[in-house]
């Protein structure tokens, strides 16, 4: 199996015309990445793995870091990740006490990042006079709860060997394509994110409303996608046509031009370039007719060694 992975971040529709209006910086609050590398696990054995992760910072004028949350969330699934290649066969991770100790680990490894960036930037005055809450401003003066400014979601994915699995706390959709050609929705839902309330990074108890989904069985592609994005179609099924298209023009779509290729099968390298840069563009433009909210889209690819691109055109 070869895995193939891509990211995008763009600043939601909504916050550029705030900008334009009234000429203030309305940053994305929005982070994700992909990645992987080769881990050294027990007895020297080397394993390949590689992730996916999308963070959505929280909107709220007290959470006036959540875009360094995100960073730090996406931060923290990387480093678990290569943590769980090192330590864990796939097979354990069924063990509910693994699942139980990642869970603290993902909260842990934040909030010391959290903590490690109020000491070396203090909360300023200006941030400070940006919340709306005079109590919750007083809060974070003398100290207390500080996590909440850096409030996050964050949803992510990991893959090695013949295993995987994903993780999730917060609002957002993780959704794989099965090897049946199926879509679903694996991780556990959360009936306490509902419109804008969702559970996050930040929480006291946040380790306990982190959810998981573990499988040796692996799917044909994983799809993690902030609010902004699945908040864009109005359906279940309107948003799994969107990744149905998205496969299509990794797979199937006979692209024009093709830079500097000239054989008579595009390399798959170069298919993946051409998709990624369709769909970059097109995220911003989803952004304006649909939620106008930053958007995340994180996937993972699971191919077979022996698939092979479409036919180019000649």
């Amino acid at each position: 199996m070869v895995f193939h992975t891509f990211s995008r971040c763009v600043q939601g529709a909504r916050h550029r015309s705030r900008e334009l209006q009234d000429g203030k910086e309305h940053p994305c609050q929005d982070f994700c990445e992909c990645g992987g590398s080769t881990a050294s696990g027990k007895k020297g054995v080397k394993r390949e793995y590689v992730y996916i992760a999308a963070a959505d910072g929280h909107g709220d004028s007290a959470c006036f870091r959540s875009a360094k949350g995100a960073e730090f969330a996406v931060m923290a699934a990387r480093y678990i990740c290569k943590s769980v290649a090192e330590k864990y066969p796939i097979e354990r991770l069924f063990e509910p006490p693994v699942v139980a100790a990642l869970a603290k680990e993902f909260v842990s490894v934040w909030n010391t990042l959290v903590h490690v960036d109020v000491s070396a930037s203090p909360f300023s005055e200006s941030e400070l006079a940006s919340v709306e809450n005079a109590r919750r401003a007083e809060q974070f003066r003398a100290g207390r709860q500080v996590e909440l400014a850096y409030g996050t979601t964050l949803l992510g994915a990991f893959f090695c060997g013949d295993g995987w699995f994903a993780f999730q706390i917060g609002d957002g959709t993780l959704t794989i394509k099965d090897k049946n050609g199926g879509f679903s929705q694996p991780v556990p839902a959360d009936e306490r994110c509902f419109m804008n309330q969702t559970t996050s990074m930040c929480d006291e108890n946040a380790a306990s409303e982190i959810r998981f989904y573990v499988s040796t069985d692996l799917p044909q592609a994983v799809f993690c996608a902030t609010d902004g994005l699945d908040g864009s179609f109005n359906t279940r099924e309107q948003l799994t046509d969107f990744y149905t298209k998205l496969l299509w023009l990794y797979d199937e779509y006979i692209f024009d031009a093709c830079a500097g290729c000239e054989k008579k099968r595009c390399s798959r390298e170069c298919r993946n370039a051409l998709a990624e840069e369709e769909i970059a563009s097109y995220l911003p433009t989803l952004s304006s007719r649909g939620s106008g909210d930053d958007i995340s889209l994180a996937i993972c690819l699971c191919r077979d060694r022996n698939s092979v691109p479409a036919r180019k055109r000649r």
